[in-house]
C-alpha cells in the first residue's frame, strides 16, 4: 500500500519477500550479516520462510547493490568487497583427517596459503573423520560442496576407492599429500623415505654400527614402504645384511628390541608416532640414547618431535612440498597422466645417534645400485 506522498507515513509491504528484504536489509545494517552469507537454506530457516521467498529478496538486495553474488561461490555483502574472492580466483579444498595420533602439521598449510594468497587462491580446509577402516569415505564432503571448489588436497589421510572415483567422474583435480593409494594411481607429492632410509643408514655405519633395525608405523603406508628400499641399498652397499623392515603400530612394537640382550645397536623409526613409542620404550627399559642405542627417525615435514625428544632425522622442507601440491592442482589438465613428486630433505644430526660401544671394522661402500 503507498503512502500517498507522506514520508511521515510507513510504506506497508505486502507480500512476504518484500518484508524478507527489509529483515536482512536490518540484519546487515546491524552487522548481524556480514561478508559471506549464508546458503539460502540456512536463510530460510533463520527467518522462517521457504527458499524461493529468499531468492527473491536477495535479488532485489543486489539490484539495489547492497550485495554481491558470485555464482558458485556464494552471496556477499558489498561493503566487505575487499573480502569477496575475485570470480577468476580458484577456490580449493584442503581436506585434513581428524587423527588423534600425529595430525599434520599446521606449517604444511601455513606456506601452502602463503603460496595460495600471491596467487589468487582461496585454501577452505575441511577437518574430517576416517572411516571405521581408517580410511576417508565419499561422503567426507558433499556433492553440493565439491561444486564450490576447483581442486581438493588430500592431507595425509588415506582416500577410500569410493572417494577418489568420486573425484575422477567430476574430473575435479586432486592432490594427495604425504599419503599414497595402493591401487589408484593419482596426483601425489610426498617426502623422499628411500632417501631418507638410506641417508639415515649411511649416517649410523659411519659411526660404526653393523645392526641397524627399521621400525615403520603402518599408518605411513604405503609410501614409506620405500624406506625398506633406501634402508636395504645403504646396507648392501657396505657389505652388510638388512633386516626386514617391521610395519606395525605404535602401540605394539616389540618389547624385545628394547632387551638388554636383544637391542640393536640403530633403530631408524618411520613416523612421528614410533618415534616417540621407541623413545618411551627405551626410557621405561633403562635404555640410554645414544650411549645403548642410537635412535633417528622420518617425519612428515614440518613435525616438530625430533626437536622436541632430540632426535637425528631427516628433514623435509614443508615450503616444497606445499610448493609442489598447488603447482600440480593448478597446472592440472582434463586427461593428464597422475604427476607424482618426491621432495628430498636434509639429515640433522641431533646427537641421538653414537658410536656403538664396539667399533666394527670401517667398510668399502661400493657405487652399485641395488
Amino acid at each position: 500500500m503507498a503512502n500517498n506522498g507522506d514520508p511521515s507515513t510507513p510504506v506497508r509491504l505486502s507480500y512476504k519477500f518484500q518484508r524478507l528484504r527489509e529483515k536482512i536489509r536490518r540484519a546487515i545494517e546491524s552487522g548481524e550479516l556480514a561478508g559471506k552469507l549464508p546458503g539460502e537454506r540456512e536463510l530460510a530457516r533463520r527467518f522462517h520462510a521457504n527458499a524461493k521467498t529468499v531468492s527473491k529478496a536477495l535479488c532485489d538486495l543486489t539490484t539495489e547493490g547492497l550485495l554481491v553474488r558470485h555464482v558458485g561461490r556464494g552471496t556477499f555483502v558489498a561493503r566487505d568487497a575487499a573480502a569477496v574472492p575475485s570470480v577468476s580466483a580458484r577456490r580449493f579444498a584442503w581436506i585434513v583427517p581428524a587423527l588423534s595420533g600425529s595430525p599434520f602439521p599446521q606449517s604444511v598449510y601455513d606456506q601452502a596459503l602463503q603460496i595460495a594468497l600471491r596467487s589468487c587462491i582461496e585454501l577452505v580446509v575441511r577437518t574430517v573423520s576416517p572411516g571405521i577402516d581408517g580410511t576417508l569415505p565419499e561422503n567426507i564432503i558433499s556433492p553440493g560442496e565439491l561444486n564450490e571448489f576447483d581442486g581438493v588436497v588430500i592431507v595425509g589421510g588415506r582416500p577410500s576407492r569410493e572417494l577418489l572415483a568420486g573425484l575422477l567422474r567430476r574430473h575435479l583435480p586432486f592432490v594427495l599429500l604425504n599419503v599414497q593409494h595402493e591401487a589408484v594411481r593419482t596426483n601425489c607429492v610426498a617426502c623422499d623415505y628411500a632417501a631418507g632410509a638410506f641417508e639415515l643408514t649411511e649416517h649410523l655405519v659411519m659411526l660404526g654400527h653393523r645392526d641397524i633395525r627399521v621400525l615403520i608405523d603402518v599408518d605411513c603406508m604405503p609410501g614409506a614402504s620405500t624406506a625398506e628400499t633406501g634402508y636395504t641399498c645403504s646396507m648392501r652397499r657396505h657389505g652388510l645384511s638388512p633386516a626386514p623392515a617391521v610395519v606395525t603400530r605404535p602401540a605394539i612394537v616389540d618389547p624385545a628390541l628394547f632387551s638388554a640382550d636383544t637391542t640393536p645397536g640403530a633403530i631408524i623409526c618411520v613416523g612421528p608416532s614410533m618415534a616417540r613409542a621407541a623413545s618411551d620404550e627405551a626410557a621405561r627399559r633403562g635404555v640410554r640414547i645414544p650411549t645403548d642405542l642410537s635412535l633417528a627417525v622420518m617425519t612428515n615435514a614440518g613435525n616438530r618431535l625430533p626437536e622436541q625428544l632430540g632426535l637425528t632425522s631427516y628433514d623435509t622442507d614443508e615450503s616444497k612440498l606445499a610448493f609442489w601440491t598447488l603447482e600440480l592442482l593448478t597446472k592440472a589438465k582434463p586427461g593428464q597422466a597422475p604427476q607424482f613428486v618426491v621432495v628430498p630433505g636434509r639429515l640433522v644430526d641431533r646427537g641421538s645417534c653414537g658410536a656403538p660401544r664396539t667399533v666394527a671394522a670401517p667398510t668399502r661402500p661400493t657405487d652399485a645400485v641395488i
